[in-house]
């Protein structure tokens, strides 16, 4: 998603550097600092900060949105899990008309 001219331009170590800290997406103090960086570096700078920040926004975006699926789809399973082990967990009742979970109510240690 980085173009070439991007990844040339800037060593792989600033691009971690860059990767591991991702406050330029929220901060804007953040962005006006990496924007700066980047016009320091030559023509062009400003337009490769603007599309980094935009790949990394992008893969933010998708990493997100991946956790929220996989999350619905855990709540999705437990519910009914949860549905169903309440109502096996209750079948037995007592001689007073209250439940017990143990399926022999009539042993008590």
């Amino acid at each position: 998603m980085v173009s070439d001219a991007l990844r040339v331009s800037f060593s792989p170590d600033f691009l971690d550097r860059i990767k591991q800290n991702l406050r330029i997406l929220v901060e804007p103090t953040a962005t006006q600092a990496l924007k700066a960086d980047f016009a320091a570096k030559g023509v062009g700078g400003i337009e490769a900060a603007d599309q980094l920040i935009a790949v990394l926004h992008a893969a933010l975006v998708g990493t997100v949105q991946d956790v929220f699926t996989a999350s619905m789809a855990v709540t999705a399973l437990a519910l009914p899990a949860t549905l169903f082990l309440n109502k096996a967990g209750s079948r037995y009742e007592t001689s007073d008309g209250g439940h017990s979970r143990s399926p022999e109510p009539w042993l008590k240690a």
